[in-house]
C-alpha cells in the first residue's frame, strides 16, 4: 500500500483510501502485540519503561518536524510574494516562470505541514495518553531462565529485551497508529495520505518487517534449542528407567537356571543318603 501510495499516478481520494486500511491493518498489528499470550504473561511486549521513553522522543520529533514544515511554508509563502512583487513590476516569461514554481512549491509545502502538524498533535496526545497507563512488561522484556537440567548449573537464558525494543520501536516509526499500550491512537493516520509520506514509510516498514524478522529468528532459535535439551532429557530418562530395571527387575531367565541346578542338586543328595541307608541295612543283616 505504501508503494502505491507513493505513485505519482495515485490520487489524493486513493491515498485517503489506502490509508484507511493502513490505519485498521496498524490496529490489528498492535492488537496481537498486545495480546499474544502464554499462561497469563505477554510474550511480544517489551520494556514499558522504554518504550514509554521512545513514545516521548517520538513526540517531541513530531513536534520539531511540524515546527520545521511551517518554517518551510512560510518561507515559500515569502518566496512567492517576492516572486510575485518581481512579476508585478516587469512582467516577462522568466519571472512568470519563477512566480509558477513558488505557487507549486507553496503547495507541496502547504500538505507538507499540514500533515506534520496533525501527526504532531497525534503524538501529543497518545504521549499523555501512555504516560498515564500502568503498563506490564513483557515475560521477555528481561531475560528468562529455562531450567533445563538436575543441576543449578544446567540453565538455558534467552534475552530477547534488546531485539523487542528494536522492533517496537520500528513498528512506531513505520505505522503512526501503532500502539502496544492498548490506547487507541486519535487521529486517521497521516503515512500515506500525501505521496513524499508514502515515499518515507516504504523504508520505514522495510526496517520494521526486518526488526519483526529478527525477534522471530531469535523466538525460533532459543524454541529449536528447548526442543534439543528436552530430546537429550527424554534420552537420559529413558536410558535411567533402562538402568533401574537391571538393578531391581529379577532376571527371570538366571533364576530358572539356579532353581533348577539347586532342584538336582536336592534330587542327586536325597538319593545318595537312601543309598547310605540301604547299604547299613546289609551289614546289620549279615551281623546277625
Amino acid at each position: 500500500m505504501a508503494i502505491q501510495a507513493a505513485d505519482g499516478s495515485t490520487t489524493n481520494a486513493d491515498r485517503t483510501a489506502l490509508q484507511a486500511e493502513f490505519t485498521a491493518l496498524s490496529h490489528e498489528l498492535s492488537r496481537i502485540s498486545s495480546n499474544t499470550s502464554f499462561g497469563g504473561a505477554g510474550l511480544l511486549l517489551g520494556d514499558t519503561t522504554v518504550e514509554k521513553a521512545n513514545v516521548v522522543a517520538a513526540s517531541t520529533a513530531a513536534a520539531a518536524a511540524s515546527g520545521a514544515a511551517a518554517a518551510a511554508l512560510a518561507n515559500a509563502q515569502n518566496n512567492h510574494n517576492a516572486a510575485l512583487a518581481a512579476d508585478q513590476a516587469g512582467s516577462t516569461a522568466a519571472t512568470r516562470a519563477a512566480l509558477a514554481a513558488a505557487a507549486g512549491a507553496i503547495v507541496g509545502a502547504s500538505a507538507n505541514a499540514a500533515v506534520a502538524s496533525a501527526a504532531a498533535l497525534d503524538a501529543q496526545q497518545y504521549a499523555t495518553a501512555v504516560a498515564a497507563v500502568t503498563a506490564v512488561d513483557g515475560v521477555f522484556s528481561k531475560a528468562v531462565d529455562f531450567q533445563i537440567g538436575a543441576s543449578g548449573q544446567e540453565v538455558m537464558t534467552v534475552r530477547l529485551t534488546a531485539q523487542l525494543d528494536a522492533m517496537h520501536l520500528a513498528l512506531h516509526g513505520a505505522a503512526s497508529t501503532y500502539d502496544t499500550f492498548g490506547v487507541d491512537r486519535p487521529g486517521a493516520g497521516t503515512d500515506l495520505v500525501i505521496a513524499s509520506a508514502a515515499s518515507a514509510s516504504i523504508n520505514k516498514l522495510q526496517g520494521a518487517i526486518d526488526a519483526v524478522a529478527g525477534v522471530r529468528a531469535s523466538l525460533g532459535a532459543s524454541a529449536n534449542r528447548l526442543g534439543h535439551a528436552d530430546n537429550n532429557l527424554a534420552n537420559m530418562r529413558g536410558n535411567t528407567r533402562v538402568a533401574m530395571g537391571r538393578v531391581m527387575d529379577t532376571d527371570f531367565a538366571q533364576e530358572s537356571a539356579n532353581m533348577l541346578s539347586h532342584q538336582m542338586l536336592l534330587q542327586a543328595g536325597g538319593t545318595v543318603l537312601r543309598q547310605a541307608n540301604s547299604i547299613s541295612s546289609m551289614v546289620m543283616s549279615l551281623l546277625a
